[in-house]
């Protein structure tokens, strides 16, 4: 008869077996350190909840879901540039790293500067459609935004080359100082909304200024020799940047499309209580989004040298599901609880509205997920239904908009069968192809 194996043998045994990998590794390193400026993000959101008046508070988030809107085409560079860099890292090419990085810098700052043009000459209308009466709130809006493409090329390159520590602390850098920042013009100096809203301001230079330092090894190279091929190779980066772009304005749209149509159809008053909602339900993905720091260029890796991914991408989708769904019994137990604790006991009219939109967020994070294994590997039926979707929303909440939860609920409903759609249409399309 066979001994059975101690408990405390099967712990050690489990944990030794995580810390032996690599993944695992990367995944909890980069897990703790930009969720640490995720919770930040969301002290800055808890705060502001109890300094600004509800209304107040609506406006400033219909805002910054505009800025992600705004900014969701550009959004790509960090994936595309991982993507590249990668490639290159595995085969040792610094050369070709060196000239992305330092020509994606140069393009993002035009970029930037053309953006803050459009956006300054369109902050009557976009101030107009909001019903914002200070347009110096969206113009601070449109800076942040102009100043936040500078970042990204650097963001992209750490990330492609594996330093996940130091690409970890740009991303959360941003959060941070923010939060900080906000107390510091909110709080202290009482500069209320405009406070708010010029603290993300500020924030946004900090990133760039972090990954400049973490790649100064990169960036003040000089390169010997001249790389014929490399207009090639940015037209193979726009090529694939394409894909990208759609994934990333898709994403966005879903997270963030609700909140501004609601700040048009609703009152002040009542999205601040949706935004309290949708705020809260964010941090299951944004807490399981750091998954796919560590996911994306680990596929395009294993993609480039000839490997099956299919268990990275199982990990993945285990780990989101326990993280979201973690969060998502939590607020569905206890709405009431939370919202009090977090914002305070004026927004208990959004626990209805938690619930549903935790799991609108999980399915979100699912999307996610799968969406970032097939553009690692260079695969993208799964677009048709995720367009479909995101052409879908605006006209699902135009037909729903007589009360909150049926916003809610059509969003959730939404996001549900986009996913089911993406995985049957991703399967059957990679079989007709092959």
């Amino acid at each position: 008869m066979e001994k059975a194996i101690p408990n405390n043998r099967i712990l050690s045994h489990v944990v030794k077996r995580v810390l032996g990998s690599s993944f695992l590794k990367a995944n909890l390193a980069v897990f703790v350190i930009t969720n640490l400026g995720n919770i930040l993000s969301y002290f800055f959101q808890f705060v502001m909840s109890r300094l600004l008046t509800p209304p107040d508070y609506g406006t400033m988030n219909a805002l910054l879901s505009l800025a992600f809107i705004i900014s969701a085409p550009f959004a790509v560079i960090p994936t595309v540039t991982a993507n590249f860099v990668a490639r290159y890292a595995v085969h040792n090419k610094i050369n070709y790293i060196v000239s992305i990085t330092k020509r994606g810098l140069k393009l993002m700052t035009i970029v930037g500067i053309a953006v803050f043009v459009i956006g300054s000459l369109l902050a009557s209308s976009i101030s107009e459609y909001l019903k914002i009466k200070n347009l110096i709130f969206v113009l601070i809006i449109v800076g942040q935004t102009a100043i936040g493409f500078l970042s990204p090329v650097l963001i992209g390159t750490l990330q492609g080359l594996r330093r996940f520590v130091p690409f970890s602390l740009c991303i959360s850098s941003f959060p941070s100082m923010r939060f900080f920042l906000g107390l510091l013009l909110v709080w202290v100096l009482g500069l209320g909304l405009s406070g708010a809203l010029f603290a993300g301001l500020l924030a946004a230079i900090f990133p760039l200024l972090l990954g400049i330092f973490f790649l100064k090894d990169i960036i003040f190279l000089k390169i010997n020799s001249i790389l014929s091929n490399i207009s090639s190779v940015f037209k193979e980066m726009l090529i694939y940047a394409v894909p990208v772009t759609f994934t990333f304005i898709s994403i966005t749209c879903f997270c963030n499309i609700d909140v501004v149509m609601v700040k048009h159809y609703f009152s002040a008053t009542e999205t601040g209580v949706y935004s309290v909602a949708v705020v809260m339900g964010r941090i299951a993905f944004y807490l399981s989004g750091a998954i796919l720091f560590v996911l994306f260029p680990t596929v395009s890796a294993e993609h480039a040298a000839g490997k099956d991914s299919t268990k990275t991408l199982y990990m993945s989708l285990l780990l989101t599901f326990l993280v979201c769904g973690g969060i998502a019994v939590v607020f569905s137990l206890f709405p009431e609880f939370t919202i009090k604790l977090l914002f305070g006991g004026k927004y208990l009219a959004a626990k209805n509205l938690l619930r549903i939109i935790v799991i609108s967020m999980m399915f979100l994070s699912f999307i996610n997920v799968f969406a970032n294994y097939c553009l690692a590997r260079k695969s993208y039926f799964f677009l048709i239904p995720l367009l479909l979707g995101v052409g879908a929303e605006p006209v699902v909440v135009h037909l729903v908009h007589q009360t909150l939860e049926r916003v809610a609920f059509s969003v959730m409903l939404l996001m549900a069968a986009v996913f089911v759609c993406i995985i049957i249409t991703e399967r059957f399309g990679r079989k007709y192809v092959e």
